[in-house]
């Protein structure tokens, strides 16, 4: 009895998921795409097709094939179109009308902030890039301009050096001009002369032109290095603006969310609640996907007099405590730690960066696979080694290439950092 219940179950599945992929009309195109709706009007050229959301129109020249479905069948793909789809306007209810027409706003809204977000996150990646350019630029620019200075002497020797061969070319044409018409032992001793004297000349200004052309070569490369600088300073000036914007951007999507939905609440009654309850729970989904958009996490400071600590969990097995310094531009930590990490420094180039005070130290950059501050947590950050880190006796810094992913608060009392990003 029960291999036939299961089997009948078996059969009625596959028939029941049979009717649902058949359901409507369908056009299938030489691409092989296939597409299920509503075929509204047919003409020589071509077909009007409706689609849950609206209307497509396809040119017959494209189209492998097109089936019609009885109108009862139609008629249970707008019904379902309905409950998938109840906040469209095409479906909603007319007492909801003007709730419906505010979804689509609603929905535009979030993805216009997240393609804002996008831009900015990367417009400071770049910047982020470009900060790491710069010095080895700037330091290649200083190679290249003490080249150039070094250089110079060198063109002005081989032209004085030219200059003076050529002399000695023209003192030997006069002295063989004395000799002109007949022959000798000394006019042929002269002329062997000429003809050295003339081939070192030759070589020498080709000389000039060589170190003259590498002079060039050189000042064209400064050029670019200066361009280059140029515009990496200018993906800079663009991340400070892009840093201005992503700051506060998540209190931002929070306030617009909260003013959608307040509307919505203003339009809802429990009348409307009970009479429309599908089109109430699919208008709710966006500002529920809204507020999901928005990741809050608080943290535990601990305040020492002036300087606000906060404890940190690297790669998922070192725990550390860091300065949270809005001031610094890198997250540091200390040679200890980064032995802790089993982190291979060695194999660093060295960078020179300054601090605060002006100080210039050398660091040694490496990448940490996470970072987790509480609950709030970032992938793949760039963080500084320094053989003594800034922050005292403590691990290190956190510094604004971790903050700058969030919108940060500190409490009054100086004892929560809340951390608010807007997540894609």
């Amino acid at each position: 009895m029960k291999k036939w219940f299961y089997l009948c179950a078996l059969i009625g599945c596959v028939a029941g998921g049979i009717v649902q992929r058949s359901m409507g009309d369908t056009i299938r195109l030489k691409t092989g795409k296939t597409f299920e709706g509503i075929i509204l009007e047919e003409s020589a050229e071509q077909i009007v097709f409706k689609q849950p959301l609206g209307k497509m129109s396809f040119k017959k020249s494209i189209l492998e094939n097109y089936t019609y479905s009885p109108a009862e069948t139609n008629a249970l793909l707008v019904e379902n179109w309905k409950r998938q789809y109840p906040y469209a306007e095409e479906y909603a209810p007319a007492e909801c009308m003007e709730l419906a027409k505010l979804y689509p706003a609603m929905t535009a809204e979030r993805e216009s902030m997240l393609s804002e977000k996008r831009k900015l996150n990367y417009q400071l990646n770049q910047a982020v890039d470009s900060e790491a350019r710069q010095s080895q630029l700037e330091k290649e620019l200083r190679t290249i301009e003490k080249q150039i200075i070094d250089i110079g002497p060198r063109v002005r020797a081989r032209h004085e050096e030219a200059r003076q061969v050529g002399a000695q070319v023209d003192d030997t044409v006069e002295a063989l001009n004395q000799f002109k018409g007949w022959r000798s032992q000394a006019r042929d001793d002269l002329f062997r002369k000429y003809t050295e004297l003339r081939t070192r000349h030759d070589q020498l200004i080709r000389r000039a032109y060589d170190v003259a052309d590498e002079e060039t070569a050189l000042r064209k490369k400064r050029d670019t290095l200066e361009n280059n600088l140029r515009l990496l300073r200018d993906a800079q000036l663009m991340s400070r603006d892009a840093k201005a914007s992503q700051h506060g951007m998540a209190r931002k999507y929070l306030k617009k969310t909260a003013e959608f939905r307040k509307t919505f609440e203003s339009y809802r009654t429990p009348e409307l609640q009970n009479k429309y309850p599908e089109f109430f729970n699919g208008i709710d989904a966006q500002p529920q996907r809204m507020e999901s958009d928005i990741q809050t996490d608080v943290v535990t400071l601990r305040n020492n007099g002036m300087c606000l600590d906060v404890a940190a969990l690297l790669n998922g097995t070192v725990s550390v405590v860091l300065l949270v310094d809005t001031g610094a531009s890198s997250t540091t930590i200390s040679e200890s730690v980064a032995r802790k990490l089993g982190l291979r420094l060695d194999d660093k180039p060295e960078t020179q960066t300054t601090l605060a005070d002006g100080s210039t130290v050398s660091a040694r950059k490496v990448t940490l696979d996470l970072i987790e501050v509480g609950t709030a947590s970032l992938q793949k950050l760039d963080v500084l080694v320094y053989k003594n880190a800034p922050g005292n006796t403590l691990d290190g810094l956190l510094g604004m290439n971790f903050l700058r992913h969030f919108d940060y608060d500190v409490s009054p009392d100086f004892t929560k950092l809340t951390l608010t990003r807007l997540v894609d």
